[in-house]
């Protein structure tokens, strides 16, 4: 079973950001809904490349077909689906664009089965990856009747599917880092993950109850600490403190001195490990 890490901010506070720090971008892979910054380069420092598959005795314009994503959706989803690869099959890339979460679930499983090199799957924007699908017209048809509320059944279900369930389902060495949007809840007196789609999702789905560690993203301002260097600004919060609702597991982080930690992707997956005795 692979491991889990959330993380949570504000925009601008340093989540994307923090993935600069990780030491190899090539054992990373990223799944996202559109096109953004990846922050992650190569070993030669170059921009990290999208999911291929390259199968002998295709001609090139064969090739390009395949890494299109209808045609290698299908292939994956095959090829989980029996775990088993065609002969002479190169896999390479660190970075996939779905079309629908449904997908995030094959790409995710897929890395697991395939991709051995690959020891963290980011999904950079949870947020996002819901809001596609609310704005979808297959989704926006659904609205009337028993359909209109199923709709967000299944949403809530192909949401759990991918992000959580999967983890269950991958490498024991595999970490899934997962990045939210956060909101101030008046009511609470806290911060809480933006779940597009209302009270119709946000009752039927709880994605905080997943994790056993779940970070903060946070920016100490001007007026906070005004002789402070700005790349000292950008933080983690690691447990419960003020608004924010952080938490890790027991002695996995110094409560005396590391209430706040450096915006450091690397430095907490060093850490997830280490306390789950598990080798990077």
């Amino acid at each position: 079973m692979g491991m889990l890490l959330g993380i949570a901010g504000e925009q601008n506070t340093g989540k994307s950001h923090s993935r600069t720090t990780m030491r190899n971008g090539e054992e990373c892979f990223i799944i996202m809904p559109s096109p953004k910054a990846a922050y992650l380069t190569k070993k030669d420092g170059k921009n990290i490349e999208p999911l291929r598959i390259n199968k002998p005795g295709l001609t090139m314009s064969e090739s390009l077909r395949l890494w299109n994503g209808t045609e290698l959706i299908k292939i994956i989803d095959k090829m989980v689906a029996y775990r088993s690869s065609p002969p002479n099959m190169e896999v390479s890339g660190n970075y996939y664009i779905v079309n629908d979460i449904v997908e995030a679930e094959v790409i995710v499983k897929f890395v697991s089965e395939f991709m051995p090199h690959i020891k963290v799957v980011i999904f950079p924007d949870f947020t996002h990856f819901v809001t596609d699908k609310l704005t979808s017209p297959l989704f926006r048809n659904r609205n009337t009747g028993n359909d209109a509320y199923g709709r967000y059944v299944d949403l809530a279900a192909d949401t759990f599917n991918a992000f959580f369930k999967s983890a269950k389902q991958t490498r024991d060495d595999l970490v899934q880092v997962i990045e939210f949007h956060v909101e101030f809840n008046e009511i609470a007196k806290s911060y809480k993950i933006f779940t597009p789609g209302g009270k119709m999702l946000s009752e039927k789905f709880k994605p905080e109850s997943y994790f056993d560690v779940f970070l903060y993203s946070h920016y100490i301002d001007e007026d906070t600490s005004p002789n402070m260097d700005f790349k000292d600004r950008f933080r983690f919060i690691t447990r419960k403190w003020k608004h924010f609702d952080a938490r890790c597991m027991g002695g996995m982080f110094d409560t005396t001195t590391e209430l706040m930690i450096p915006n450091d992707l690397q430095l907490v997956i060093d850490r997830l490990r280490k306390y789950q005795g598990i080798a990077a």
